[in-house]
């Protein structure tokens, strides 16, 4: 009961002892109500806690701590970041580029290497993958930071540009991993080589990352562990190189029984596309920037001067600062919306410059584009990283696409969700704040990963990879 109507409460109560007794609020009678309905509140509220964090899985946070500490728990962290095609390097052209080079930022000092082996093109140019040295929230570089080489290799430049942000850099792990971590461990203690041990020795493999364990039992034939691993990031970024899966390898081969086999099994991924329509309520806090009639269609896009013309005459109501997501055919796009800068003419806007939000690449005529607003970010995110509902037993975490597992048709090999629903993206934006209504128009059936190992007639050398669905472009617009 809330402090209002257990006051109404004594209220009652007193007047049915005492008819003629004053029990206005200014009143003594009134006033110690007020003061007794807010004791019994505070009692509710603390038994409620108590409740919560009498076991592990409904805790607290503060409550997570103190199992955490009494299990021997500790929370991961700090994490390095890393950039997929992130670092732009110049040179003279074929020459061979070798992994673990060593780079400084010029603005932070943020040590870090090239990830994997290049060679520079034909245009004196190549784009490398990185990871940084240093771990936190400092190591996510930003967009035009200038590297220098520790020392420059014959033929390169002595600085390289970021060209895409690294992320991924944390301090300290995030609080629902971290409560999901304790809760596991209670439930499933360590027995020496149980599916949950697999797991939790897949997670322990790269301490400067926090990773997802996988364990897929019996899948290479009786006794056999297969061994998967995604980071805690967003699109190809939770795919773990060869030399991540064998320092998995070795930590897991120190750890298991001596009559299990196991191996590593690469996750190949599948990118998906998502595409949703949200209706708004009539609270006008939520309703779109501007009205686009159902979307533009775009003519063209100069990228030199961010110019993007449309096939017709811009909405009337369109302004600078307004949002927009353009959905693109071909490219490279993550959904996420773009700024106005500037109406230009009567069908030309100006996109603002935003190097840590590119315009998407491929970005052409007969692309879309649809007005941005309050809800389209929020149901991105819930989509992509998951939501919380309250329940009477506690908040329940619903799972993003950015927390799907690898292949486990049947849940034959655990608990976690490995497909693509059109209800459940449906769902996450419905559970937003200011969302009516919410229409799935992509995918329009349930998108599964392949399993090679789930028919059963491949030798085992030919199932150490499957699927896991990556998010593609995400995009929510206004219906």
């Amino acid at each position: 009961m809330t402090i209002a109507e257990l006051r109404s409460l004594f209220e009652r109560a007193a007047r049915a002892l005492m008819p003629t007794a004053d029990t206005t609020p200014q009143s003594p009678l009134g006033q110690l109500g007020a003061v007794l309905a807010a004791l019994v509140a505070g009692a509710h509220h603390r038994l409620d806690i108590l409740r919560r964090d009498s076991v592990p899985s409904t805790a607290t946070y503060q409550g997570a701590l103190v199992w955490a500490q009494a299990l021997n728990v500790e929370p991961a962290g700090p994490t390095v970041a890393r950039g997929k095609a992130a670092l732009q390097v110049q040179g003279t052209p074929f020459t061979a580029i070798a992994s673990g080079l060593k780079l400084v930022a010029e603005t932070n000092q943020v040590n870090l290497v090239i990830d994997g082996t290049y060679q520079v093109g034909a245009n004196g140019m190549v784009v490398c993958d990185v990871r940084t040295i240093d771990r936190g929230t400092i190591a996510n570089l930003p967009v035009d930071t200038v590297c220098r080489f520790v020392s420059t290799p014959p033929s390169l430049q002595e600085t390289a540009k970021i060209i895409a942000p690294l992320s991924g850099g944390l301090d300290t792990e995030p609080q629902g991993s971290f409560q999901a971590r304790v809760a596991q461990f209670f439930s499933n203690p360590p027995q020496g080589g149980s599916t949950a041990d697999y797991a939790r020795w897949i997670s322990e493999a790269l301490p400067d990352r926090l990773i997802v364990g996988y364990p897929l039992p019996r899948r290479a034939g009786k006794g056999s562990v297969d061994l998967v691993g995604l980071a805690m990031a967003e699109r190809s970024l939770r795919l773990l190189s060869a030399a991540d899966q064998e320092a998995i390898a070795a930590y897991v081969a120190d750890k298991k029984p001596a009559t299990d086999v196991t191996r590593t099994v690469t996750a190949e991924p599948v990118s998906v596309d998502i595409e949703l329509a949200v209706t708004p309520v009539s609270a006008p806090q939520y309703q779109s920037d501007f009205d686009d009639a159902g979307g533009l269609t775009v003519q063209s896009w100069q990228p030199d001067t961010r110019h993007l013309q449309f096939t017709g005459p811009l909405p009337a109501d369109m302004q600078p600062n307004h949002r927009l997501s353009l959905a693109v055919t071909v490219g490279e796009s993550t959904g996420r919306e773009q700024r106005i800068a500037a109406r230009i003419s009567a069908d030309t806007i100006e996109l603002v410059n935003d190097p840590n939000n590119p315009v998407p690449t491929g970005l052409a005529a007969g692309d879309r584009a649809y007005a941005g607003g309050p809800l389209v970010e929020p149901a991105r995110q819930a989509i992509l990283n998951g939501y919380s509902l309250a329940s009477d037993h506690g908040t329940v975490a619903i799972p993003g696409v950015n927390q799907l597992g690898p292949a486990n048709p049947g849940t034959r090999y655990g608990s976690w969700l490995d497909r693509i629903e059109p209800s459940r993206l449906a769902a996450a934006a419905r559970a937003q704040p200011g969302v009516d209504d919410a229409t799935v128009v992509a995918p329009s059936a349930t998108i599964l990963p392949t399993d090679p190992a789930a028919t059963g007639t491949l030798p085992p050398d030919e199932t150490e990879t499957t699927q896991v669905l990556l998010a593609g472009q995400v995009i929510v617009r206004y219906a």
